[in-house]
Parts: C-alpha cells; structure tokens; sequence
C-alpha cells in the first residue's frame, strides 16, 4: 500500500481519509484550492463546506497530523540558526491560509524561541500592524531579538509598499 498510496490524486486521499459520499464529491467539485480550503476548515461554517463536523474533523486532523511531520523534518523547531531553517518553520504556521496574518517570534541571545504571538490579522489583502505591537510582543517574552512574519494569500511573495515601510520603520527602532 505505501507506493500505491503515493501515486492516488489528492481528490482520492481525501475519500480515503473521510469516505467516499456525495457531499464529499460536492465538496471538491466546488474547492478549486484544496489545499487552502483544508488549512482553513474550522473558519468554513458546515453548510459552506457541505461537509458534516466529523468530515471536518477528520480532515482537520489529517492537516494538523501533516503539518506535525512538516515541522518534524526541521532539526530544532525552537532555535533557529539559518534561514532556510526559519522558512521552512514559517511556511508549516502561515502557509494556505485564507487571512493575512502577522507572526512575531522572540528569541533570547542564543536564538532560541521564547515567544510566539499572532500580533494581526486581516483580510485576504491586508493586515494592519504598528511597531508598538510587535515590540510589546517582544519585551512581554524578554526577546533580545525578534522574527517577524506574515503570509500573503494570494501567494504572490512580492513585498508591497506597506510591507517594505514596516520593514524600514523597524529597522530604525
């Protein structure tokens, strides 16, 4: 089974994972991103999905349960000591999400994670965030550094003019 399952679509895993039904069938007929509309499940309300509360939570469980290996493969998932490692870190916490949302990690002298806050989050195309949040966020951890990240949606990584200020604007605090 583990070189057949490997080569089954995403549309059959899903059937494996919550049955094969009509209302499965209706669901990813009518999801063009599967894999945004799993990371979002619990944000779609039941009659939006079509799915029933045990059909969403099993495919919660099944995106939870792949995010857990995702961030298995990193060596450490406090300390982070290149960027690559930091990445792929990111990626697993803000990849498919449907809402631009503002990460600020704080890290101690040895860059060892001592804080992780969700300081904003937006719509599909913004998100609103002061240097005054994300460095209280900081000190209440007793960062002496900090990593700040936030998803686009759209999955466009080009930096927009407001990213690009508050970027500058930290950089002179």
């Amino acid at each position: 089974m583990g070189e057949e399952i490997k080569s089954i679509s995403d549309d059959e895993l899903i059937e494996l994972i919550i049955g094969k039904t009509e209302s499965v069938k209706r669901f990813l007929e009518r999801t063009p991103d599967l894999y945004r509309a799993l990371a979002n499940l619990y944000g779609i309300p039941d009659r939006a999905s079509g799915l029933t509360a045990r059909c969403r939570e099993r495919l919660a469980a099944a995106v939870e349960l792949g995010r857990r290996m995702a961030k298995g493969k990193l060596p450490d998932l406090q300390h982070f000591s290149d960027p690559a490692t930091t990445a792929l870190y990111l990626a697993t916490e803000l990849q498919y999400l449907e809402k631009e949302m503002f990460l600020v990690l704080s890290l101690n002298c040895k860059n060892m994670v001592v804080g992780k806050d969700v300081v904003s989050v937006g719509s599909a195309v913004n998100t609103v965030v002061s240097q005054r949040e994300i460095l209280m966020s900081v000190m209440r951890h007793n960062g002496t550094s900090f990593i700040i990240a936030h998803n686009h949606p759209s999955g466009d990584p080009k930096p927009s003019m407001e990213d690009v200020r508050v970027t500058d604007n930290l950089r002179k605090v």
